[in-house]
């Protein structure tokens, strides 16, 4: 792979950036030391906080992608259609609260599935 590739495997002008491909928008790298913050928590003290490996949900992000998941269907469809978060992808209370209070279906396809929406409140 040669460095004048473009798209995900391109080298980076900047190799201290954080890739938005990878990357939530709400993430943040100080130039001064290097640390990495996603919306102003810094991951050496989650890791610390949670132990590795960790997931990290940007809720903020989530929420405003539910939005544009939801304003894409329905300008696509005439708002005829039912817009499902696929649980197989990731699912935690937090993520099911979210879908919830977005109005997002959920698709679950496995017991573990259904019991975290469940005990979570979803119907």
């Amino acid at each position: 792979m040669s460095s004048s590739e473009s798209g995900a495997f391109a080298v980076p002008a900047d190799l201290n950036a954080l890739a938005p491909h990878i990357w939530p928008a709400g993430a943040t790298r100080s130039t001064a030391t290097g640390v990495v913050s996603v919306r102003g928590h810094d991951v050496r003290e989650l890791a610390r906080d949670f132990h590795t490996p960790a997931y990290v949900l940007d809720e903020v992000e989530f929420r405003d992608r539910i939005g544009k998941w939801k304003s894409a269907f329905a300008q696509a469809t005439d708002g005829n259609a039912d817009v499902y978060y696929a649980g197989k992808a990731f699912l935690c209370s937090a993520v099911v609260r979210w879908l919830d209070e977005e109005g997002i279906n959920l698709d679950v396809c496995t017991a573990g599935e259904l019991a975290v929406a469940l005990r979570t409140g979803f119907e």
